[in-house]
């Protein structure tokens, strides 16, 4: 229930979902923040207990602010001229391993934000020998088609959300790139 009423305050258009409480996931030399990430790189998360390579041709930011909220990575790529895709980490504690839970308060608080959003897909992959959360969905918001995806991390006690959006037309482009940063997960 906790999670299902944070999740109202998480969409916004160039960052899609934000969560919780923010803590110190830092690339391997915690540059101060913000600052700009090499791309092809390993972003090491530490509250999660993992790391991931960060794609190449992606305008890659650690450590800022957007609208108000932390968070932790912030990546940008410019598929048209009316929307860039993006993509989003951000965790928080979250006391549950339970991930059907999780996935099932993604939907509702989905339908709540977004009348008329449809979810695509829902279910539990492995991920290098861990269990994660995958949930893909259709929306529209200020007159944008878009799909999302989210990668849902429970690990170490904590929440982790990997999210990604873009316009519907470009969206089996685009998410190749987040796809592989997602198959490119290690756990420690």
């Amino acid at each position: 229930m906790f999670f299902q009423n944070r999740l109202k305050y998480y969409y916004c258009i160039s960052i899609c979902f934000l969560i919780l409480t923010f803590s110190s996931c830092t690339s391997p030399t915690a540059p101060p923040a913000p600052t700009n990430y090499l791309q092809g790189s390993t972003y090491v998360c530490g509250d999660l207990k993992m790391k991931f390579t960060i794609p190449n041709g992606w305008n890659i930011t650690t450590d800022t602010i957007v609208n108000g909220y932390n968070v932790l990575l912030v990546g940008r790529k410019n598929t048209t001229l009316q929307f860039m895709a993006n993509f989003s980490l951000l965790t928080g504690f979250y006391g549950s391993s339970d991930m059907n839970a999780v996935l099932d308060s993604e939907k509702i608080s989905l339908i709540r934000n977004y009348p008329g959003a449809t979810t695509v897909s829902s279910q539990t992959v492995i991920i290098n020998t861990h269990s994660v959360g995958e949930f893909v969905y259709n929306y529209a918001t200020n007159g944008f088609s878009l799909t999302g995806k989210q990668v849902i991390i429970i690990n170490n006690n904590n929440l982790g959300v990997l999210t990604f959006t873009d316009l519907n037309s470009d969206y089996a482009n685009s998410i190749i790139d987040f796809n592989n940063m997602e198959n490119s997960i290690e756990f420690n």
